[in-house]
């Protein structure tokens, strides 16, 4: 019997009950950070181009367009909504599996907008379902190629057909068979690879939004009866083979109700690739510490695994110069130098009137990077040495092994908070201060909420 078999019964017999009081919290914070993320994405223009052509098209007004309030079909908002999500680059992350909120959460609304009884209970064991088997699909695959972070892959489009359409089967009641059906469903439908990250094109935003939409479009057909294969993670044709190079089919079941990968989701401090957080901490200590200003400084170093730096700095004339805020996000340079002159990473530090600022370029021509070869090429966890030269000396320092954000270095929750409000006033529709606290206040007791709904109209 195929994995999918087990993932869909855990899946349909989740309660809230089972999951640990670590796992609600850590949901409610996401979906906080996944609310903020989306307010501050309405305002990214590829964001705008396509929400303008979804209106255009039109539709059955079934649910919402956060921040625009249009009322487009549940398939084409739930995208759009995901879109919007991982715009900014600044949404949660899990080390194996990619960016996991944006993949379930407007699934599970547009199910909210249109089942008209869906409780902030049923909601969080939703999405912890879909969170669940998105993160065990990416710790569970191995990656095609080794040292790319998600092996040539766009996980978050690839594997989100199946974790929004678990969250939307699991709030649809499907029964065994046609919630298989509405993986094979899926399983066809799944795509999305890493080439738009690295030529910095539009498509690496809309891919979550792909996702969702096929995930999405799955159940509702699957519910009228089409049929999809069952057997969609092993074999020769299964998503193991077929677009990685094997799948645990053992381990990607283990532990299923008792251990939850998604406790490994992490959240991110800063407004760009995950990959480059350590080098930012690091930089932010010492310009902190000793108070370094941008004009004293000569060069800056950096060492990383060849991952990072493939990814990050190579090529250096490239991501030393930067056109558009993808092409700054995936720049090692850019976003150190901001740290530097801004001393901090958002939204606002990687915007269009940041982009023409000459002193950033400028110090980004001073910042270096080579590979230690002394760690193995996909490494992300090793400490490494960063050296600011200014006029003043050398100042020295080193990354943490793990991540700020990440389980066991988690952010304050006061900081998420100070991020959410951060974001949310990038709205491209300004929203109100008392609109924001009680949107706030409502997710963070989420599990006393009726109707979901009420989150639904705080967004819009």
């Amino acid at each position: 019997m195929d994995a999918i078999h087990k993932l869909v019964s855990f899946a349909r017999n989740l309660r809230y009950e089972d999951l640990p009081q670590e796992a609600v919290d850590l949901i409610k914070q996401d979906f906080l950070d996944y609310c903020g993320n989306t307010l501050a994405g309405s305002s990214d223009p590829s964001v705008r181009r396509t929400i303008e052509q979804y209106t255009e098209w039109g539709g059955k007004p079934e649910c919402t367009v956060f921040a625009y309030g249009t009322k487009l079909p549940s398939i084409h908002a739930a995208l759009l909504n995901s879109a919007m999500g991982f715009a900014m680059d600044y949404d949660d992350t899990h080390m194996q599996g990619g960016h996991i909120g944006v993949t379930v959460f407007p699934a599970a609304l547009a199910l909210s907008e249109l089942n008209r009884a869906v409780s902030g209970r049923v909601f969080l064991t939703a999405a912890a379902a879909g969170m669940e088997i998105i993160c065990r699909l990416g710790v569970y695959n191995t990656r095609r190629v080794p040292r790319h972070i998600f092996g040539g892959w766009c996980y978050q489009a690839l594997h989100a057909s199946f974790s929004s359409a678990v969250t939307a089967g699991k709030l649809m009641n499907l029964d065994q068979k046609t919630f298989l059906d509405a993986m094979g469903l899926a399983y066809h439908q799944a795509a999305g690879t890493g080439l738009s990250a690295l030529e910095h094109a539009d498509t690496k935003i809309l891919g979550p939004g792909f996702g969702t939409r096929n995930g999405l479009t799955s159940v509702f057909l699957a519910k009228r009866g089409v049929t999809g294969a069952h057997n969609v993670l092993e074999g020769d044709y299964g998503l193991g083979l077929m677009y990685h190079n094997g799948c645990d089919a053992k381990g990607i079941t283990a532990g299923l109700g008792k251990d939850f990968e998604l406790l490994n989701i992490g959240f991110k401090p800063f407004s760009s690739c995950r990959l480059g957080h350590r080098t930012l901490v690091a930089v932010r200590e010492l310009v902190l510490a000793n108070d370094i200003k941008p004009e004293e400084v000569q060069s800056v170093h950096i060492r990383g695994s060849k991952r990072v730096i493939e990814q990050l700095y190579d090529p250096a004339e490239s991501t030393k110069n930067p056109d558009c805020r993808t092409a700054a996000v995936f720049s090692l340079p850019w976003v150190v130098s901001s740290m530097i002159l801004r001393r901090k990473v958002g939204v606002a530090e990687l915007s269009e009137e940041a982009l023409a600022d000459r002193a950033v370029h400028a110090l980004a021509q001073r910042v270096f990077a080579e590979v230690d070869e002394s760690v193995d090429p996909a490494d992300h966890a090793t400490p490494m040495p960063v050296v600011i030269k200014t006029l003043r000396g050398e100042f020295k320092g080193m990354t943490q092994s793990i991540a700020l954000g990440d389980r066991g270095n988690r952010i304050p929750q006061d900081e998420l908070i100070e991020k959410y409000y951060d974001n949310a006033s990038f709205c491209v529709k300004a929203l109100s201060s008392e609109t924001k606290k009680i949107l706030l206040e409502t997710i963070r007791h989420l599990e006393e909420v009726a109707d979901m709904r009420e989150i639904v109209k705080l967004l819009s």
